[in-house]
């Protein structure tokens, strides 16, 4: 099999404790009044080979490295072997980007679904463009459906490398910031 289409993502689980409790007089009381509610998050991933509409489905409410072991064998059920591309989709958490590459390593690559590439787009546009972030935002979405935003020229691509690289380091906001006060 060439290629197989991987997903994973979080969502929170509604969970309810109860609790054998007695009243004051050594009675128990009723589960359903002592009952506590809580979330916690729930691992869902699949995988299908490319073409197919029939995915393998997984879900865990364990840890992280429980999640991507269970995309991995989504991956393997969808028919996934050692020279299968995996490509996967996803909103770009680091938690699953780091999964991605410890259950795939190089035969993996990530691409951060349209969706969340807007919210973060939209974030961003406030800063790229504070005169008119409304316009930017819609010339990046546009760029982004006509499929030209994730090439680089060879002459720009240092400088995207520089705007990664500032991001993965946390100084993404104090750049900007130094960039806007040389300006004025």
């Amino acid at each position: 099999m060439e290629y197989v289409i991987a997903e994973m993502d979080g969502a929170m689980i509604p969970i309810v404790d109860t609790f054998n409790k007695t009243d004051e007089e050594g009675k128990t009381i009723d589960k359903r009044k002592t009952r506590e509610v809580r979330w916690t998050e729930g691992r869902l991933s699949l995988a299908h080979p490319k073409g197919s509409v029939t995915p393998v489905f997984g879900a865990t409410l364990g840890d992280q490295d429980e999640a991507g072991n269970q995309l991995a064998h989504c991956a393997i059920l969808s028919g996934a072997g050692e020279q299968t591309k995996v490509h996967c989709v996803g909103d770009g958490a680091p938690w699953i980007c780091d999964q991605v590459d410890r259950v795939f390593g190089p035969q993996a690559g990530f691409l951060i679904d349209f969706y969340h590439l807007c919210d973060y787009l939209a974030a961003a546009s406030k800063r790229c463009a504070p005169d008119h972030p409304s316009a930017w935002l819609e010339e990046q979405k546009q760029r982004m459906k006509e499929n030209n935003g994730a090439w680089w020229k060879e002459d720009n691509a240092q400088n995207m490398l520089g705007l990664r690289t500032l991001r993965a380091n946390n100084n993404w906001d104090q750049y900007w910031e130094s960039f806007y006060k040389k300006a004025a």
